[in-house]
Formats: C-alpha cells, sequence, structure tokens
C-alpha cells in the first residue's frame, strides 16, 4: 500500500459519479432506482431468505441498473435487520496496492447520506493490507453507484464498510472478507462488471463462461479479462468453497441488451451466495421442479426420449449448474434414487435426467410402470457443493460430522478397485450415530467398516430436500 499518498481525514465523501453514472437530481434518482426495483421484483422469483453474498454491476444505471436491482431484489426477507453492507469493488481510477478504505464517517448520495462503520474499518486496519487510502475513492464509481439502491431497499438503519481493492492477491480479499463476515446483520456486496469491449457475440461466450465459473466456485478460472472486479469475485469464491456456499445467478446481460451499441459491450451479471444452511429454493420453483420431474418420467415413459429443460424455463435460477438426487417412493418404499455429485448442468437439466433414471435406470428396481406413476411421491434434493473436510483421525473426522445435516462423499484412489460412495443427510434417519454413519458409508464404498487410510478423501454437502406428489395434470392418462 502507498502510504506516502495517504490523504488527511475528511468527514463526508461527496458523491463522486452523481449526475453522470445516475441523476444528480434526488427526486428523479428515487424515480429510476424504485422502478428498476419494481420492475425486476416482477421478473424474478424471490424466496424467504436473503443471501450472505450478492454480486451486482457497477456501470451506469441506464444501463446496468436492471440487472444490479435483480440481485438487490434478493435482500428483501432482510431489509429490516440488515445493519451492516461490507461493499467491495475493483480499483478504476487510482492505482495502488493493497485494499483501501476511507477515513470519511459518511458517504453521500442525494438521496442522504450513509454512516460509515469506523469501528470495522479500524478492526481492519491493524490488519496491514488495509489502509485509509481517500485518494482511492476520488472519482471512482464502483461502490457509489450501489448505494442509491441500498437506500431504497433497506428499511433498517445501516452503515457501510467501503473497500476498494487494489493490485494484491485473491488470498488477502479473502482474508479481508472473513474479518467482516458478520451474522445474519451484515451482507457483503461484491461490485464487478464481467467481460469489456468485445462484441456482443464474443461477450456472450466469455461472460457465459465466467457464469459457469462462479456458479461451480471455481475462483482459479477468473481473471481481468473475465470480470474487472475478479479479485474481489474470486476472494469472495474461496470462502464460499470452504464452507459450502451454494451460488444462483439471477440474471445475465451486456450493454447490448440495454441500449449501447454491438460492437464494444460491457457484460453485467447479478448473483446470490447463501450459506448452505440457509439457502432455500423458492416455493414457486420447488413445485415447478416436482412437476418437470413428473413431466420428465412421463415424456420418457411414452416416447423413450429426455426432454430438454433449457427449452422448457429461461429464468437463471433453473438453469444455474446444480447437482441433484431424485428420490421415488410408492406407499412409502423406496423406487428409485438416481443423483448426481458434482454440478455440470443446469438445475432444470440435472432433475430431468436424474428423474427419468430413478425411474427406469436404478438397477434396484424394474422400469417404473405408468399405473405406478401415477401413485409416485417425488423428492427432490438439491446438493451444495462438496467441501472437503481436513482431519487427523477418525476420532477427528467424527467429531466434525452434524448428524441430521451432512451428507458426505468418501473416496480413495489408493485402492484397487478405486473406492467411491455417498450417503444424502436422509441416511443420518436410519443411521443416527457418527461411527454407524462412517462405518456404512465405507461399506457401501466397498471398503471394509474397520478400514482407515491416510489417502481417505471426505467432502462434506448439504442437501435440501422437499418433496410432492405426482401433479394431477401429469397423472391422468399416462400410459406406457
Amino acid at each position: 500500500m502507498m502510504n506516502d499518498n495517504q490523504t488527511s481525514s475528511i468527514e463526508s465523501l461527496a458523491a463522486q459519479v452523481a449526475g453522470s453514472f445516475y441523476s444528480d437530481d434526488s427526486f428523479e434518482l428515487q424515480v429510476g432506482v424504485d422502478d428498476y426495483l419494481e420492475r425486476s421484483r416482477q421478473q424474478t422469483i424471490l424466496g424467504s431468505n436473503a443471501p450472505k453474498v450478492i454480486i451486482a454491476p457497477h456501470a451506469g444505471h441506464m444501463f446496468s441498473g436492471f440487472m444490479a436491482a435483480t440481485a438487490y431484489n434478493h435482500l428483501r426477507p432482510a431489509r429490516e435487520s440488515i445493519k451492516r453492507v461490507v461493499l467491495v469493488g475493483p480499483a478504476h481510477r487510482y492505482s495502488f496496492r493493497g485494499v483501501a478504505t476511507t477515513s470519511a464517517n459518511t458517504f453521500k448520495t442525494p438521496l442522504g447520506s450513509i454512516p460509515v462503520d469506523q469501528n470495522m474499518v479500524s478492526s481492519l486496519v491493524v490488519l496491514k493490507r488495509v489502509e485509509k487510502l481517500d485518494a482511492a475513492f476520488q472519482g471512482e464509481h464502483c461502490l457509489e453507484v450501489h448505494l442509491p439502491f441500498l437506500q431504497r431497499l433497506l428499511n433498517s438503519d445501516f452503515s457501510i464498510v467501503p473497500l476498494i481493492v487494489g493490485t494484491t492477491n485473491p488470498e488477502v480479499v479473502a482474508e479481508i472478507l472473513e474479518q467482516v463476515w458478520g451474522g445474519d446483520e451484515t451482507i457483503i456486496v461484491i461490485s464487478s462488471d464481467l467481460s469489456h469491449f468485445h462484441t456482443y457475440e464474443q461477450a456472450q461466450t466469455l461472460d457465459w463462461n465466467t457464469q459457469k465459473a462462479i456458479e461451480l466456485l471455481d475462483a482459479g478460472s477468473l481473471n481481468g479479462e473475465a470480470a474487472c472486479g475478479y479479485l474481489p469475485i474470486t476472494g469472495v469464491l474461496q470462502i464460499a468453497k470452504r464452507k459450502g456456499m451454494r451460488v444462483t445467478t439471477l440474471g445475465r446481460c451486456s450493454s447490448g441488451d440495454t441500449g449501447g451499441g454491438l460492437d464494444r459491450v460491457v457484460g453485467y451479471g447479478a448473483w446470490r451466495i447463501d450459506l448452505p444452511e440457509k439457502a432455500k429454493t423458492p416455493e414457486a420453483i420447488r413445485r415447478d421442479l416436482i412437476a418437470l420431474a413428473a413431466r420428465a418420467i412421463r415424456h420418457y415413459g411414452e416416447n423413450r426420449e429426455v426432454l430438454n429443460g433449457t427449452a422448457v424455463f429461461e429464468d437463471f435460477q433453473y438453469l444455474t449448474q446444480r447437482a441433484t438426487f431424485i428420490t421415488l417412493t410408492l406407499n412409502g418404499q423406496l423406487r428409485g434414487c438416481i443423483g448426481t455429485l458434482k454440478a455440470h448442468r443446469a438445475l432444470c437439466d440435472d432433475v430431468i435426467n436424474n428423474a427419468v433414471a430413478a425411474a427406469f435406470q436404478d438397477p434396484r428396481f424394474c422400469p417404473l410402470s405408468s399405473d405406478e406413476f401415477s401413485r409416485l411421491e417425488i423428492a427432490v434434493s438439491i446438493l451444495s457443493q462438496p467441501a472437503p473436510l481436513v482431519f487427523e483421525s477418525e476420532e477427528d473426522l467424527l467429531a466434525q460430522l452434524v448428524p441430521g445435516e451432512d451428507g458426505l462423499v468418501l473416496r480413495d484412489q489408493a485402492v484397487s478397485p478405486p473406492a467411491a460412495g455417498t450417503f444424502l443427510p436422509a441416511v443420518w434417519a436410519s443411521l443416527p450415530e457418527p461411527e454407524e454413519f462412517l462405518m456404512a458409508l465405507k461399506q457401501k464404498a466397498g471398503l471394509p467398516k474397520g478400514y482407515w487410510s491416510q489417502t481417505l478423501i471426505i467432502e462434506r454437502y448439504r442437501a435440501e430436500k422437499f418433496s410432492g406428489p405426482v401433479p394431477t395434470s401429469q397423472a391422468e392418462g399416462a400410459d406406457w
């Protein structure tokens, strides 16, 4: 960090880009932001929980305001309880090393002033990798464009922790974010646009690859060509991977979709990142997925072909890459269960393929009949990204397990044939003790129940499970 460029303390940071990136008239700004929020609210499916992290774009409101509002609307369930917003974005105008914060006690926009949490700021400065560097905020837009959305959306008295990332590495960003992580009172906003100044078609390809990397927590695939805020994004993805968090793509477009030319576009995207224990699929999407599984089974039974889910849905929440399990029961008894451990395709397509496999390809059962189909109960389990467990002994491993909540993946490539197996969290109902749970998982993987080796790999995931009967509209007239 460039200590000799440190500015003297300031009481309030005036709006830097009002009148250019957004309106400098308070009434026009309020009306504009409210319009973005309302229109995007009508076009997105909201759940009952707010995420821990959102990623939102920071271009002029006329270009990326709708996409930013799409991300911000997902904070609505916590609009009364959010007390601290950590804003992290990339430096565009001032060159420095490390991460900068501010000496200002408030940030101003045409909608009023927002207090800076100087207690949190001071605690970060102690880390030596964060410095009060007011020069980094002069003329900078990456954080300021978000403030009007927070001012119009949140009903609580909140403060901000503004952080601008200069030349550093993602591990530094991750370390800082861990320091400010907090509880439900704290949310983190990562500010970033996507690819810059490619043709519309080139940007579509580049931004799709970035979307996939974010969804799969593949921090190593991102660079400055993918997103100007790749360092903040990469830092938060490192934390998300360690914590097994769940990423959902909420939307993606470019300036070519929002009024700009098609020769040199800037990409925009919106994401939410949820802690595994708090991730919950909106009820409307739950119902759709159960109905989709039923539709896929019937379609395959009658036509012997697999549905194309991406032709059915347009909402990005159905198209986010997910790993799922489909469990079929008949009169309370298992009738088929097939799933995916690693996300590699759209949620809707994973549900379709696993539903078909559970109904017709589970080797433990004969193919499902149309008579059985109408009486099925369909359960959908959505898995979080598996996170590796670090342990020194079997005793250490057992002490880390959370009965009733943890799904486990067990692997050992050093044995022949290589061992692999998984238990969904639902298995705890029949194997409630960690010792018996682990022993049974070893046996499922083809290992002796007393087996132990330093080459053993255990990953933990959480599974959100919901179920329902085959909808009447799908059950009636089914025949194969």
